[in-house]
């Protein structure tokens, strides 16, 4: 149970002639996880027909919240600071503070001050504290790969947005060791106005089979990206090699076959009709015997005997 203490001060509060009687309740501590640009409500613990003030305020630890938020009084008007104006409110039947359009700067403890008439005297009520811890959750991770001149592949993820600064986190499917791909670089820059995060992670991986590729930062996880699709148990190297003596030992075959072909080709028999040889043996042909002029012209020319 709260243990309540009560220091009664010899001064006057404003506007009576009353008494003030300080008490803290010191109860648990409430953890409040809320986003960036989102809401939340922090509870009173129920009003009282008694109460005269309700003060909520704010500060850096335990010890000291005395940053005045918003509130309620029956006898005041109370006038809200311009960090808070706009995106908050103190609900008039319940008492709870309202925030909304959250920062990364309300990250805080924040703390109730309740001031009660009784017996004539106003007393201080110091309810339970709240820490109200503000994060930006990072946007959802993009995958890049790039095939090197050396056959590894090189992926990134990258994402933004967040806060506070997390690490990425590979998420390697496929059979993949842990020696086969390293980290190769990593870059982390804060905006210096929202004082948001962005990073950066590549890796290289050995492409010699089908792989999924994911990474994660905080709640926020990409897409799987699929690499190596076209898997092979050699090494890059070994594929070129393999791909030149084949063309060598085609060029090789085609070369004999070529060859082969010409020497065996039968002779053929050309339009004078003369045959056609693969020698170079000149052609005999018998002559032809003389027409009937060429006998007249013959005879002419034979002296008679």
């Amino acid at each position: 149970m709260a243990t309540t203490i009560l220091i009664c001060l010899l001064a006057l509060s404003v506007g009576s002639g009353h008494k003030i009687c300080e008490g803290a309740v010191q109860g648990p501590r409430k953890v409040i996880q809320a986003d960036v640009g989102g809401r939340v409500v922090l509870d009173s613990e129920g009003l009282s027909d008694k109460d005269v003030h309700l003060y909520w305020q704010r500060g850096p630890n335990t010890a000291t919240q005395d940053i005045f938020v918003n509130g309620l009084s029956k006898t005041r008007n109370l006038s809200v600071g311009e960090e808070f104006r706009n995106r908050s409110r103190v609900n008039e039947t319940t008492g709870n503070l309202e925030l909304w359009d959250l920062k990364l700067s309300d990250t805080a403890y924040y703390v109730l001050i309740r001031y009660e008439m009784g017996s004539g005297q106003l007393r201080r009520l110091q309810s339970s504290l709240y820490h109200l811890n503000v994060t930006a959750s990072f946007r959802k991770p993009t995958l890049t790969a790039q095939l090197r001149d050396d056959g590894l592949v090189e992926v990134t993820c990258a994402t933004s947005g967040g806060f506070p600064r997390r690490d990425i986190q590979w998420l390697v499917s496929g059979g993949l060791s842990s020696t086969d791909w390293e980290v190769i670089n990593r870059s982390e820059c804060q905006e210096p106005l929202s004082q948001l995060w962005d990073v950066k992670s590549t890796v290289v991986m050995n492409c010699t089979q089908l792989l999924n590729v994911s990474c994660e930062v905080g709640s926020a996880t990409s897409e799987y990206l699929e690499i190596c699709r076209q898997s092979s148990p050699f090494p890059f190297e070994v594929i070129i090699a393999i791909g030149v003596l084949g063309a060598l030992a085609l060029s090789m075959v085609v070369g004999c076959c070529v060859k082969i072909f010409k020497s065996a080709r039968p002779s053929r028999r050309q339009p004078d009709g003369e045959l056609e040889r693969s020698g170079t043996e000149s052609l005999r042909t018998t002559p032809e015997p003389p027409g009937p002029e060429e006998e007249t012209s013959l005879s002419l020319l034979t002296p008679p005997r």
